[in-house]
């Protein structure tokens, strides 16, 4: 894969790698090379749902809480990988194309020995597919790769009976979020003066600032 972390910066004294730049932080050179040096790496994993959140404060604070969980863990450098404004709920963990470069790289780098997120809902809605098609793979060819939530004290494990509750929670939650949206949906279609529903930006076209106007991709 091209790996396209080009901006580096310096957070209490974890490096962060990003594909896309931090315009309130300062670069840094890194010090190393992360494919030939024995380096504590970690990847993280960030997601948010709607372009909405992308003009938010999702970013800052999903990475705010990985950075320090990775400098509490021993780890030097951070690799970001960003799913901005992706339904974890209509978009399974293996679909989206974030998650699978975070994937190859963990696989085609042997410095990298845990990815870490903020917690459950970011990496899934569906409760099994994470497990299943990302990590998975991964503890296979790495049996001690280790997964953090920046929720959850100790490593994240999967057949945590806690950390599945969580799991089924976040589901159950988007479960109740689409139905609403549906209810609400055919009441206005269907109420005295039919409007047409709020819904995602037309294909080709993106959210482009917090008034709402969109412009062609």
């Amino acid at each position: 894969m091209h790996f396209m972390h080009k901006h580096t910066y310096l957070i209490n004294g974890v490096y962060l790698l990003t594909e896309t730049p931090r315009p309130n932080l300062q670069e840094v050179k890194l010090p190393f090379n992360i494919f030939k040096e024995s380096i504590p790496l970690a990847t993280s994993y960030i997601r948010w749902s709607d372009d909405g959140q992308t003009f938010g404060h999702s970013l800052h604070i999903q990475e705010s809480e990985i950075v320090a969980r990775a400098k509490r863990e021993g780890f030097q450098v951070v690799v970001s990988f960003i799913e901005e404004a992706k339904s974890a709920y209509h978009i399974p963990a293996q679909k989206r194309v974030q998650m699978q470069n975070m994937k190859q790289f963990i696989l085609n780098n042997g410095n990298v020995k845990a990815v870490i997120f903020y917690e459950e809902s970011r990496i899934t809605r569906l409760i099994e597919d994470f497990v299943l098609y990302v990590l998975g793979p991964i503890k296979e060819v790495r049996p001690n790769f280790k997964v953090y939530s920046s929720k959850i004290e100790g490593e994240w494990n999967e057949n945590n009976p806690y950390v599945q509750a969580r799991l089924s929670f976040a589901h159950e939650e988007s479960v109740e979020k689409s139905q609403r949206a549906s209810d609400y949906h055919t009441s206005v279609v269907n109420s005295s003066k039919p409007e047409r529903p709020g819904s995602r930006n037309p294909y080709g076209y993106s959210l482009t600032t917090k008034d709402n106007t969109i412009e062609t991709n």
